[in-house]
């Protein structure tokens, strides 16, 4: 990939409600869903979305006129089809400027998946491929649920540049988003945010 790929960040972050989140969600077209794989992938303008991040790996990136959204479980053949989503970044900006990027997701390979289920040893594996893959667009990283239950919702609206995240300590509780910055110090064990995307929580 070219290590001079031009960057011009300014996206906003909007932590946001559940309630809020899947009133938003209703109108995303386009939406990233199983079976998570390069596959699913979807590049558009306007909206995209997907849900249900949990020891999997979503993320985003984008340009002026589009963006990409990915959604990688941590299935054995994601790993081999990782060439697939390299070429995605390196076509996308060849010719254009990265406008902002963002990865989620993962967990520490000593948290379970869910309650009562054994840990997705390939969870931080695919995430740092992944960063890996994404290291020339700097993007702001949220990584490693720290809580069985944890998980991650996100929306992305190219137009306007946000990213509208509902971040959770609990999946199967809509009022344990994340309201403020020590809450997501509770859901996450990384939290990068680049120096100039800026972070709002609006319930």
């Amino acid at each position: 990939m070219n290590n001079k790929c031009n960057l011009s960040f300014g996206s906003r972050i909007n932590f946001i409600s559940s309630k809020n989140f899947q009133t938003l969600f209703k109108n995303v077209d386009n939406v990233v869903d199983e079976p998570w794989t390069a596959e699913s992938m979807k590049t558009a303008s306007g909206l995209l979305g997907t849900t249900g991040i949990n020891t999997c790996t979503a993320g985003c990136f984008s340009v002026k006129e589009k963006a990409s959204l990915f959604h990688f479980s941590t299935e054995e053949k994601n790993f081999f089809t990782i060439d697939k989503f390299i070429t995605k970044i390196f076509n996308m900006f060849k010719t254009e400027k990265c406008k902002s990027a963002l990865i989620v997701g993962s967990k520490p390979c000593n948290i379970p998946a869910l309650p009562g289920t054994p840990p997705d040893v390939n969870s931080e594996n695919l995430f740092e491929l992944i960063r890996y893959s994404m290291k020339n667009l700097n993007p702001s990283i949220l990584a490693g649920h720290k809580l069985p239950s944890a998980g991650t919702n996100f929306i992305y609206d190219n137009r306007n540049d946000v990213y509208y995240i509902n971040a959770l300590s609990d999946v199967f509780d809509s009022n344990s988003y994340a309201k403020n910055i020590k809450d997501l110090k509770k859901i996450y064990t990384e939290i990068y945010i680049s120096p100039k995307d800026k972070i709002t929580f609006s319930g």
